[in-house]
């Protein structure tokens, strides 16, 4: 309502004046020509680029493009913008976007498409974000926190050699979600987030398609010189990512506080570069002190688990980190008893489970790490402990690489050059190419290395080479860790193959524990060198695993490596590949899979019964031939003799072979005692 008062004061003419001046600044008002304080901003307008100065709400709630609706929105207001095409906009105040339709609300223009630098809170949906000359989506946030959403999006073709979304933190808490968009073509990378010092954030990139850029999902934190108080929380799942020129995920965290990474489901895919590149580096953790039922939740560091990676042009998995500075000092751990034991290093749990990683230009999983000159005595963990239940209560000591499918990779399946302990569990490695070519090859590690099936390899199954840290004045010399219930066959090269000098420990002896594997049909040999060979020694056996195909590596009924594991590793692997419990029999399986006994009746048995009575009959004949000239000892074994023979007995006289399976079994089990006792060296299998 434009409002006049008369005055008697004012002559005639300039009566005159002053009405006309106040009519034309009425109409200017209500023609929204002219801002003015009276009209308050909205909590919703709406964009479309049809709409003219003739449109009801013109210029207040209805507007031609999106600089000047956001000019009028008030914090945390609502924006709708319909088909059509626009210019992007510096968007300062808390906003919500929402576009009609993904493919039809096309925004383009500028340096930056939206610059929501230091932005309280930004959300957009709906809509296709292009062709920015610098990145689509900017954002710098050096003085204020925020939460950046983005859904739903196409963010494409940004123009200069930087990204689609592009997210600088300094200083700030900024949480960062991309879900459900297609970003592709960019000059740049896909998706940048840089965390420098003194920060953090939540980031959540999931179920996107991101294709076409330079490298896919790029995220770095702490690269700041003074980065000390940076953490941050990165969950990237579910996403389609690939052709990317470089790297499909890369993630360098460079120093400051521990960095949570999760990668999972997704599919990564014909990237020039690696699949997953990771970097850790500089991480200093401080006393903990937690209860153990709780160790996987809280020690639980980073995973990189369930994704299916094909086809890179480097690695298919490449993480590297910083030796030294991964380990907790002097942690606590409260047990569930109450009792508190106090180890002087424990690393954090790192952990890559049950990837799908095919066809890697370089090997499947590269796993790599810088080294220290000052390294304590306690670093070489476990060298000059016997593997027992007290080694195997130390099993969070290391890092994980479990229940992966790692093929034709184009140099070694599984490459770890890093001091650290490593468990290697219920992988298949198979079908490796290349140079190298191995199926598993550790440079310098001290691993467990447990269940693993790891065959058809172009050279050998496993190779174990001593590296730097045998020179760093520890007097202790790199042990090649510990090699249990493996399948190793038909490689190319020896089976399990050491360097000779890498075999001893402190005072010669070995600490190596190689114990019931299936080393057989390795082309250059079994074990190298040729007198380090375990076969007929703590259960492990040479003989056909008898594989469901050649390109099947399920046992059996009738597999020597059924029910022929170590059992000691269930503290370990209590299930196997394919989430199958373990043991499906009376004893753990060899290899990564366990057998299942589905629907099975006693005459299943049949074929593992002839297979135990001919392993029976060899063994005792070995006992027969070598049994010692020693009268005490031959009284001492004479009641375990003829108990042997009882088994043997019934297991041939009885129909039922379950029972009569149990019976040689426990033949078995005598007459390794009698082996052992009378140092005959006939045992060859359980």
């Amino acid at each position: 309502v434009c409002r006049y008062t008369y005055s008697n004061t004012l002559d005639g003419g300039t009566m005159k004046k002053f009405l006309s001046f106040a009519l034309v600044m009425c109409m200017i008002v209500s023609l929204g020509i002219f801002p003015v304080s009276s009209i308050e901003l909205q909590s919703v307008v709406w964009v479309d680029d049809d709409f003219e100065p003739s449109t009801p709400g013109w210029g207040v709630t209805h507007f031609a493009d999106i600089t000047s609706a956001l000019s009028m929105t008030s914090d945390y207001g609502t924006v709708h913008i319909a088909n059509g095409e626009y210019s992007g906009s510096q968007a300062s105040r808390p906003v919500t976007i929402i576009g009609e339709n993904t493919h039809n609300v096309v925004i383009g223009g500028s340096s930056y498409v939206f610059d929501i630098s230091n932005n309280p809170y930004f959300s957009i949906s709906g809509c296709t974000i292009q062709g920015g000359t610098i990145h689509n989506v900017y954002g710098l946030y050096d003085n204020e926190d925020g939460q950046i959403v983005i859904r739903d999006c196409i963010i494409s073709n940004s123009q200069a050699p930087d990204s689609g979304i592009h997210i600088e933190v300094d200083g700030e808490d900024v949480d960062v979600e991309v879900a459900d968009c297609k970003i592709h073509s960019n000059y740049g990378n896909g998706i940048t987030l840089m965390y420098a010092g003194s920060c953090s954030g939540f980031v959540n990139i999931v179920n996107n398609e991101i294709y076409g850029n330079d490298s896919g999902i790029v995220i770095e934190s702490g690269y700041d010189v003074d980065a000390d108080d940076v953490s941050i929380d990165v969950e990237i799942k579910g996403n389609s990512v690939h052709g990317n020129d470089l790297y499909g995920i890369s993630v360098e965290h460079i120093s400051g506080d521990m960095i949570h990474l999760n990668i999972h489901s997704n599919s990564i895919s014909d990237n020039g570069g690696t699949g997953v590149h990771v970097i850790f580096s500089d991480v200093i953790f401080g006393p903990i002190f937690l209860g153990q039922s709780n160790f996987l939740t809280h020690f639980s560091t980073s995973f990189i688990e369930d994704n299916t990676i094909l086809r890179n042009g480097n690695h298919g998995i490449d993480f590297a980190h910083d030796t030294y500075n991964f380990w907790f000092w002097w942690v606590v751990v409260v047990s569930d008893n109450g009792l508190e034991d106090e180890i002087d290093f424990f690393s954090p749990h790192i952990v890559f489970t049950r990837n799908h990683i095919h066809d890697s230009n370089n090997s499947g999983i590269n796993i790599t790490s810088s080294y220290t000159d000052d390294v304590p005595d306690e670093f070489f963990l476990g060298n000059d402990v016997e593997l027992n239940v007290g080694l195997l209560d130390d099993m969070y000591t290391f890092y994980h690489i479990t229940k992966n499918f790692v093929l034709y990779s184009g140099n070694d399946g599984i490459s770890l050059t890093d001091s650290d302990s490593w468990l290697i569990a219920n992988n298949l490695v198979a079908y490796t190419e290349g140079c190298s070519g191995n199926g598993i090859k550790l440079f310098d590690s001290l691993c467990l290395t447990m269940n693993n099936t790891i065959y058809d390899n172009e050279n050998n199954g496993i190779l174990f080479v001593p590296g730097p840290a045998t020179s760093l004045g520890q007097g202790i010399v790199s042990a090649p860790g510990y090699y249990i219930n493996n399948i190793i066959v038909g490689n190319g090269g020896y089976g399990l193959s050491f360097d000779f000098a890498a075999t001893l420990g402190v005072n010669g002896d070995i600490v190596s524990d190689i114990h019931s594997n299936n080393v057989w049909g390795n082309d250059a040999g079994n074990y190298s060198p040729p007198f380090f060979d375990f076969t007929g020694m703590y259960g492990n056996i040479s003989r056909d695993p008898l594989f469901a195909s050649p390109d099947d590596p399920r046992l059996t009924v009738g597999s020597p490596c059924v029910d022929a594991g170590w059992d000691e590793a269930l503290y370990v692997v209590r299930d196997d590949i394919e989430d199958v419990l373990r043991p499906q029999a009376r004893h753990i399986d060899m290899g990564c899979y366990e057998l299942i006994w589905n629907n099975f009746s006693p005459e299943t048995f049949h074929p593992l019964v002839i297979t135990q009575l001919a392993n029976a009959n060899a063994t005792w004949t070995c006992l027969m031939s070598n049994l010692p000239d020693d009268p005490e000892l031959m009284e001492e074994i004479e009641s375990m003799l003829e108990e042997v023979q009882t088994h043997m007995g019934n297991a041939t006289s009885i129909s039922n072979y379950i029972q009569a399976n149990g019976e040689l079994r426990q033949a078995l089990s005598i007459m390794a005692e009698i082996d052992a006792m009378c140092e005959c060296g006939c045992m060859q299998g359980p």
